[in-house]
């Protein structure tokens, strides 16, 4: 059956057939299914409560974009020629929304193609190595981002390692098949120092401990798993801890981020409309 499996890799994972690999050589392939469809289970429900978190930030931030975009790009601009057909010297918060809105309205075809451009040359550049290690080495020194991340790729690791020590599957092969699913290259590098570490006769917890990128409670359960015979127990204990604190971080990320988003945009917003009250009341006053 693995040798089946592996004809078809857009299909199967190197994972997902060494672990049938090994529930074949062991006799125990029931079980071994049973425990990948577990593991499958749970990557999967991490990752989707992650992007349903993820939706109404998302849309809220792109509403406001597109609010303001409509507010400089098409009302404020019918603003303008009524002032200056009065020939008075606007307040200066006036004069800037107005030359914002002129400039943006001439401009955002431009700067859309702008933006697309330095996507494009930011997603060439992060393809290379060298650029992709140092951007994930920045992204872990984050506030608060940095940390999440930590969390999500130590619940990736642990789980996936655990689950393949627990069918069966050697702790070299599974080191380096617990570090393809690690998507930070920064702490994928540690984890193939692990592999290299064990392949010449030293602890599984020394380069983990080295690089420091790791968080701590996963390091003692990994020592504690490695002294005790009970590695695999701990590696998944580990990943139900960094799971749910994955959860809770992004629930009071949201719980932060919201309120942020709405009182930006109600801000600004207020103060557009603000700049043209100021200029209708100074020129109501000059009537009168």
């Amino acid at each position: 059956l693995s040798e089946a499996l592996a004809q078809y890799p857009g299909h199967f994972t190197p994972l997902y057939v060494n672990m049938i690999r090994a529930g074949e050589a062991g006799g125990e392939l029931f079980p071994i299914l049973d425990r990948l469809a577990t593991y499958l289970e749970q990557s999967l429900e991490l990752r989707a409560s992650i992007q349903t978190a993820l939706i109404y930030p998302a849309l809220l931030c792109v509403v406001a974009l597109l609010s303001l975009g409509a507010i400089m790009v098409f009302v404020i601009p019918q603003f303008i020629p009524l002032f200056e057909d009065a020939g008075e010297t606007l307040p200066l918060l006036t004069r800037i929304v107005f030359g914002s809105a002129e400039i943006f309205s001439t401009i955002w075809p431009f700067l859309l193609v702008a933006l697309a451009v330095v996507a494009a040359v930011a997603n060439m550049q992060l393809a290379k190595p060298p650029v992709r290690l140092r951007w994930d080495r920045s992204c872990l020194g984050a506030p608060l981002l940095g940390e999440m991340i930590r969390d999500l790729e130590t619940a990736r690791f642990t789980r996936t390692l655990g689950t393949l020590l627990g069918s069966g599957v050697p702790i070299l092969t599974g080191m380096r098949l617990a570090g393809d699913v690690v998507k930070n290259r920064a702490l994928a590098i540690v984890i193939e120092e692990v592999a290299t570490s064990l392949e010449n006769g030293l602890s599984l917890t020394g380069p983990i401990r080295k690089s420091g990128l790791f968080p701590p409670i996963a390091l003692q359960l990994m020592e504690v798993g490695e002294d005790s015979g009970q590695l695999e127990q701990m590696l998944l204990k580990a990943a139900e801890i960094y799971d749910a604190n994955v959860r809770t971080g992004i629930k009071r990320g949201l719980a932060l981020l919201e309120p942020i988003l709405i009182l930006g945009l109600g801000g600004l917003i207020a103060l557009i409309i603000m700049s043209v009250l100021v200029a209708i009341l100074g020129l109501n006053e000059l009537v009168v």
